[in-house]
C-alpha cells in the first residue's frame, strides 16, 4: 500500500483481524477463529473506520463468553506486548506504521469494555489500564466518568503517579472536555474544577508525551473556561519557569492566541500596546484560482524608538456556501521589531483543494492581526 493511497480505516485489515483472532483462539479454545475472522471480513471494504471498528466490537461480543468477567480475562491475556514507555520510542509512531494489535484495532477492544462493562467499574478499569499500555484507552474511560465521576476521578487522580506514561497520559486525555471523535464531558465544558487536580501533577511530568495531553486539555478547556487556563498557568509558571513550561504554556494557549486574546498573548509576552504602521495589504493578483496561491505583502513600520516583540498573524474570510464569510486565523510569524524599523513580509497562501475544507468561488477578504489586534480588510475573488 503507498503512502498517498494510506486511509485510516485501512489499519483494520485482513491482518490484524488475524492476528487479534489467534491471539483470542490460543486463550480460549472454543472461539471459532475462521468464522470469526470471516463475519467481520465480509463485505468490510466500503465501511468507514468507526463501522469497522464497531463491527469488530459486535462480534467479540458474539463469539466470546457471554459472562462479561470471563471476556475480559480473554482479551486481557490476548493483548499484545506493550508500547514502549518513553516519548522518544512512542511518538512518531502514528497510523500508517502500524499494522498489528498495537494499534487502531485495540479501540475495538476498548469499546468492548466502555459498552459491556459500566457495571463492573473495578474489572473493567482495570482492563482499560492494562489497554492503555498498548494503545490509549481515553474513549472509552469517559463513559465511566460520565456514569460516577466522582468515583472515576479518583482513580485517575491515583493513577497519575503510575510508572507507566501511557497510564499517565491516559489520565489528562480522558478528562479533557472536547476531546475530538470522542464523546464531549458536558460537566466539564461547564466546570472544568475537577481536571485541575488531575493536571496539577501532570505539567511538570518527565515525558513530553503527557505534557502535551496536559496542554491539549487546557486548550480544550480554554475554548469555554479562557479565564481558568490564564490564571492556572500564571499559577504554574511562578512555581516553575524551565523551557518546558514556556513551550506548555505557548501550546496551552494556541485557541486563545489566535483569537487575538490580550491576557493570553501578554501571558507569552506580546503586549496589546504595541505601536507600528501598517500598510496596505498588497496583492500582485486581486484574483485567485482554487488550487493555487495567493501572494500578498505588507508593510510593518515601527513608531517607537524600542523594540517590540510582535506575533503576525493573518485572517482569511472565506465565503460559505450561501454566500456570507467566515473568518479563520493562520499563524505566520513571531517577529522583534526593532526601534523605527521598516519591515517587508511577503506570503503565499495555498487555496489547494483538501479533504476538511470546501472552498466556494466569489469574494474574499485577507486581514492582518498583529498581538490580537486586528487591522483592515482587503478584498480579493476565489474563481474555479
Amino acid at each position: 500500500m503507498s503512502e498517498d493511497s494510506f486511509l485510516f480505516k485501512d489499519c483494520i485489515n485482513r491482518k490484524v483481524i488475524k492476528e487479534l483472532s489467534l491471539n483470542i483462539k490460543s486463550n480460549y479454545k472454543y472461539f471459532d477463529s475462521n468464522r470469526f475472522e470471516k463475519s467481520i471480513l465480509k463485505d468490510i471494504t466500503p465501511l468507514s473506520l468507526t463501522e469497522r471498528l464497531d463491527k469488530v466490537t459486535d462480534f467479540l461480543y458474539d463469539f466470546l463468553p457471554k459472562k462479561y468477567e470471563q471476556s475480559v480475562s480473554i482479551l486481557l491475556k490476548s493483548l499484545p506486548p506493550e508500547l514502549p514507555n518513553s516519548s522518544e520510542q512512542t511518538e512518531g509512531s502514528g497510523a500508517k506504521t502500524i499494522s498489528t494489535l498495537n494499534g487502531m484495532i485495540m479501540l475495538s477492544l476498548t469499546s468492548f469494555i466502555s459498552r459491556y462493562g459500566l457495571e463492573h467499574f473495578e474489572q473493567s478499569t482495570h482492563a482499560l489500564y492494562e489497554m492503555t499500555k498498548r494503545f490509549s484507552s481515553e474513549g472509552a474511560m469517559r463513559y465511566f466518568i460520565l456514569q460516577d465521576q466522582k468515583k472515576t476521578m479518583r482513580l485517575l487522580l491515583q493513577w497519575t503517579d503510575d510508572k507507566n506514561m501511557h497510564v499517565r497520559r491516559l489520565c489528562s486525555e480522558t478528562t479533557r472536555p472536547r476531546l475530538p471523535w470522542a464523546i464531549q464531558l458536558k460537566p466539564f465544558i461547564k466546570n472544568p474544577k475537577p481536571i485541575f487536580k488531575i493536571l496539577d501533577q501532570l505539567y511538570q511530568d518527565d515525558e513530553i508525551y503527557v505534557r502535551r495531553s496536559v496542554a491539549n486539555n487546557l486548550n480544550d478547556i480554554s475554548k469555554d473556561n479562557p479565564e481558568l487556563v490564564i490564571n492556572t498557568l500564571k499559577k504554574w509558571m511562578k512555581k516553575t519557569k524551565t523551557l518546558e513550561m514556556k513551550w506548555l504554556t505557548n501550546h496551552a494557549l494556541r485557541t486563545l492566541l489566535k483569537q487575538g486574546n490580550s491576557e493570553a498573548l501578554n501571558l507569552i509576552g506580546y503586549s496589546s500596546n504595541f505601536k507600528v504602521k501598517i500598510s496596505n495589504v498588497e496583492m500582485p493578483k486581486a484574483r485567485v484560482k482554487i488550487g493555487s496561491k495567493l501572494n500578498f505583502e505588507v508593510n510593518i513600520h515601527s513608531l517607537v524608538n524600542y523594540d517590540q516583540d510582535l506575533m503576525i498573524d493573518y485572517i482569511i474570510h472565506h465565503q460559505k456556501a450561501n454566500g456570507s464569510l467566515t473568518p479563520k486565523v493562520f499563524k505566520w510569524k513571531k517577529l522583534k521589531l526593532k526601534a523605527n524599523e521598516n519591515k517587508s513580509l511577503k506570503k503565499d497562501h495555498s487555496f489547494k483543494i483538501i479533504t476538511t475544507r470546501v472552498y466556494h468561488p466569489g469574494d474574499h477578504q485577507i486581514q492582518m492581526q498583529i498581538n490580537g489586534k486586528q487591522f483592515k480588510k482587503f478584498n480579493f475573488i476565489l474563481t474555479k
